[in-house]
């Protein structure tokens, strides 16, 4: 493979020089000898003499493999990768053994669940972990304790020289005793026996008897520096090469860093089938036995995280938010209802007295409201409720400054709702430096440094004192639930001022945050329709009216992740997903956020770029199929010409027709359910047109 990427880079490659026999395939290495002399010691230790660990040079390493080879009961095996092996001398008898220490191995059970790290904090911190692979004193050396004392002395030393000759400072060692060995010096030098042994399975024509795992820390607060999980930055996982016929899918998670490339293929793998059969069961999605039980064994990994399968979703989004100039981070909360799961522990109640999810959603769009992914999904509920509120805001927020330090001449603003309306998230946002925008809560106990009594005055009643700066028609959307209300226009009054809140009692010893106001006052609502009144907080701007509008245009933005989860709702059908307990509901859910992105994506593609060609976003069988379909169903009379490609909006439109939407002058375009129903009609026809296509192709390919 190099001499041809050479050629294509122009590249002159160096002479390529022999390989070492003992690589090249079929060549046999130098035998070790097996006739390493004894000494005979037989002594106390205060009579043996000052003991010393000298580091193998070079030019000794064969004579102490020799050594080993001749005496050690499992004799001499190459260990790949770092090494660091010692003499064992006297000043009176000279060498008496040897010990060695070696990169730790990729997997040991015993060892791993002694330490308690997860899979992602093992492949991050693994090189802090040395392997005593080897340690002889000579069969004529019987001196007692010296086992023990040559021991302690090894873990001190291979601190310092694994540090010098690698530059990593190890902070645990461990090792293999044979079953029948009690382990005594390992145990007098402070070495702890793990309580599991390793497996002992088959290897080669013998077996590979079990043996007791022995662990030694070898620094203080070694197990919080092993189980520390790896800082996953969006946008660190570079983008990979795409031929023409990679699907969305794979477009989608195939930028995981997970350690595991098993793991790594399955993710892709459920994705693709999430996104083909969306809102079916997990038999329905996976028919084949094998298939079904590889999925549910990766709901049920432990070491599988819910941010394992975002992850590369994130990174996805990351290469679109790099093309944008502004990006909105719009997070908000929502329920999930879990109705027919309601044996499944771990669910929380909602309105109705169901069960269900509570759900906090963070999803960056554009300028123009056109979805750009989901960089947060959180469905963890800990702590008390007030604690629990304030993490997620924060962590949202957190989230949001990620894409900013990885989109570099990208503007990123995290949109806010009065959830949010937090004096740690505030706090947060302008002791950082980060742009947000957040609804104030009318009766809050927010106070601004003003010239009202006691030098404090309420926050909407001072913005609302400074003059108008200018006029505003804004659309209130219609909705549902307790606040059902009809959508209208409304006229409104915009107001700005820079303003100083004083932090509540509890946090009385902090200085008060200067933030800009913005107030957004309807004064003559139409008869029977509440009035609009909003307060905005910004930690960016002036009380200016062109900043002061751009704020506005930003809160409005808000209801996107509102409609995002509309689509959600509609094709969650929790009720078919089945398991034992809720992480792996929750793990589950990440598909369906991801795959109820991708409807989203399409009606916002269908509004904001209509003239993008369908096969840009959709598959090109996926294109040709839909008109197939449409017209066998009758709704369109013929089949368009070979080589027509349809806008996405007509693309989205006809999606929805094969659903029976039928667009009109005033609904020119489906609405999210509508849509949600023809893409799921479309991905259970299109999945069963690919099918028999397969078979017919099969079929001829057997011949007459």
């Amino acid at each position: 493979m190099l001499p041809r990427i050479a050629s294509r880079a122009k590249v002159t490659l160096p002479q390529a020089k022999p390989l070492p026999p003992a690589m090249v395939p079929g060549g046999v290495a130098p035998a070790i000898k097996t006739d390493y002399p004894d000494v005979a010691v037989n002594t106390d230790l205060e009579r043996f003499g000052e003991i010393s660990l000298e580091v193998v040079a070079n030019k000794d390493k064969r004579l102490w493999r020799e050594m080993m080879q001749t005496h050690h009961p499992e004799g001499w095996s190459r260990v790949p990768g770092r090494q660091v092996c010692y003499w064992i001398t006297s000043t009176l008898y000279g060498r008496v053994g040897g010990i060695g220490f070696c990169a730790a191995s990729w997997h040991q059970g015993a060892r791993d669940k002694w330490i308690g790290w997860s899979q992602s904090a093992r492949v991050e911190n693994l090189d802090k972990v040395v392997n005593n692979h080897r340690f002889l004193l000579l069969p004529g050396v019987r001196v007692k304790n010296l086992a023990s004392r040559v021991l302690s002395l090894a873990v001190r030393r291979v601190v310092c020289e694994w540090k010098q000759f690698y530059g990593v400072s190890p902070v645990l060692a461990y090792s293999y005793i044979s079953s029948d060995r009690e382990g005594t010096s390992y145990r007098a030098a402070g070495w702890e026996m793990c309580e599991e042994k390793t497996s002992g399975r088959p290897a080669g024509k013998g077996t590979v008897e079990s043996k007791t795992v022995w662990m030694k820390p070898l620094r203080a607060k070694w197990k919080e520096r092993l189980v520390e999980e790896p800082a996953r930055k969006m946008g660190a996982v570079p983008e990979p090469y795409y031929a023409e016929d990679t699907d969305w899918a794979h477009m989608e998670y195939c930028r995981s860093s997970y350690p595991d490339a098993r793991v790594r293929e399955r993710i892709i793998y459920i994705g693709r089938r999430w996104a083909d059969n969306p809102g079916k069961s997990i038999p329905q999605m996976f028919p084949r036995e094998s298939e079904r039980k590889a999925a549910y064994r990766l709901f049920s990994n432990p070491r599988v995280t819910m941010e394992d399968i975002l992850q590369p979703h994130r990174e996805a989004m990351i290469s679109r938010c790099r093309l944008e100039r502004v990006v909105l981070a719009v997070q908000d909360t929502t329920t999930l209802n879990c109705t027919g799961l309601e044996d499944t522990p771990g669910l929380v109640k909602i309105g109705g007295g169901g069960k269900g999810i509570l759900a906090h959603a963070g999803l960056a769009i554009t300028e123009g409201r056109r979805p750009l992914g989901v960089y947060e999904f959180n469905t963890e509920q800990r702590g008390e409720k007030d604690e629990a509120e304030s993490a997620k805001w924060v962590k949202g927020l957190l989230r949001a400054k990620e894409i900013g330090e990885a989109c570099e001449g990208t503007r990123v603003i995290s949109v806010c709702d009065r959830e949010a309306d937090i004096w740690e998230f505030l706090r947060e946002a302008a002791e950082n430096g980060d742009e947000a925008v957040v609804r104030s809560k009318k009766g809050n106990e927010r106070c601004v440094v003003e010239d009202g009594e006691d030098g404090k005055e309420c926050l909407w009643k001072h913005i609302q004192k400074q003059p108008v700066l200018g006029n505003k028609t804004i659309e209130i959307r219609a909705c549902g639930g307790k606040r059902k209300r009809e959508s209208r226009e409304a006229e409104l009054e915009i107001r700005a001022a820079m303003v100083r809140v004083i932090p509540p009692v509890r946090e009385s010893s902090q200085s008060p945050i200067e933030v800009l106001g913005v107030s957004v006052y309807e004064p003559q609502p139409p008869e029977g329709k509440e009035r609009l009144h909003w307060v905005l907080l910004s930690t960016e701007g002036e009380a200016e009216l062109e900043c002061a509008q751009r704020i506005v245009k930003w809160y409005e933005a808000r209801w996107t992740v509102e409609e995002y989860f509309k689509v959600l709702k509609s094709g969650l059908a929790a009720e078919k997903k089945r398991f034992d307990n809720v992480e792996d509901l929750h793990k589950s859910l990440a598909f369906d956020a991801i795959t109820a992105y991708r409807v989203f994506e399409l009606e916002r593609l269908a509004r904001d770029k209509p003239e993008v060609p369908a096969d840009k976003v959709m598959t090109g069988d996926e294109v040709d199929v839909l008109y197939k379909l449409l017209n066998h169903a009758g709704i369109i009379t013929a089949l368009p010409a070979q080589q027509w490609v349809p806008d996405i909006r007509t693309y989205v439109i006809d999606i929805a027709r094969y659903a029976g939407f039928s667009p009109t002058k005033r609904q020119a375009l489906p609405g999210t359910k509508k849509l949600w129903q023809g893409y799921v009609k479309f991905k259970m026809a299109y999945m069963g047109f690919v099918a028999a296509r397969e078979y017919i192709l099969s079929e001829q390919s057997r011949g007459p």
